[in-house]
């Protein structure tokens, strides 16, 4: 074995020896917090991605009309080209919003998987101190009671 593989081994041994250890207090009561977060942010988010998939189908399916009714105006109609451009302006302006919108939730998802990996990483299948566990506040012990369970963090695509 080489020295870099001895030492990858001692990293990877010192890291699960670390996760062998009982949660301090501090990082409980962190735990506590990240659950918490997830389980009010994580519904609240999917309930708002979902929202936002049926304003894009209905964006979507008027694009589609105004590109349909498009074919049919006669270039010496004036006032239906003017009606047609006001109104396609109008949705190509609710379309910028709709994306700023997919922006902003697109920053909430990251952030709150990075919640999720950290919790993941640091607090998932932990063992804690009893002492310390009664210390938390009643809500954050029935959050640390539940865990994860049932909670649907949503994501982005890479």
């Amino acid at each position: 074995m080489n020295k870099v593989s001895s030492a990858l081994m001692l990293l990877l041994a010192g890291a699960a020896h670390a996760q062998n250890e009982p949660l301090t207090a501090e990082a409980l009561a962190r735990c506590a917090q990240q659950v918490l977060h997830l389980r009010s942010e994580a519904p609240r988010l999917m309930a708002r991605n979902a929202e936002l998939d049926l304003q894009r189908e209905s964006i979507q399916q008027r694009q589609r009309a105004l590109a349909d009714e498009a074919k049919s105006i006669g270039v010496d109609d004036l006032r239906a080209g003017l009606d047609y451009t006001e109104r396609r302006r109008a949705l190509n302006d609710e379309a910028r919003a709709f994306n700023a919108a997919i922006e902003r939730i697109k920053d909430e998802i990251r952030a709150i998987n990075l919640v999720k990996q950290r919790y993941d990483a640091d607090c998932a299948r932990r063992s804690y101190r009893r002492a310390d566990f009664e210390r938390l506040s009643p809500e954050a012990q029935a959050a640390m009671r539940a865990g994860l369970d049932g909670i649907v963090v949503p994501y982005t695509e890479p």
